[in-house]
């Protein structure tokens, strides 16, 4: 007996307790992209980077009473 294709999204979301819907969209994507999880939103980029940031905090704790003119100086 051939199941369909809304019978499996059924059993799957009646097993796992999610809407057919989650479930569809899930699989809709795992076959795409090969992932399930989210990509990240669209927007204003970070001022800082990563490695920015811990420069900074590298060049902060090495002198912690520089005035922030200096360091403002230093990272333009």
């Amino acid at each position: 007996m051939q199941m369909t294709i809304s019978a499996v999204l059924r059993d799957i979301s009646s097993d796992l307790k999610y809407p057919k819907s989650t479930v569809a969209y899930v699989i809709k994507k795992w076959k795409v992209s090969g992932d399930c999880r989210n990509v990240p939103r669209i927007g204003r980029p970070k001022k800082l980077g990563d490695r920015d940031r811990r420069v900074l905090t590298r060049e902060i704790r090495k002198n912690r009473t520089q005035p922030r003119a200096l360091l403002r100086e230093e990272f333009p």
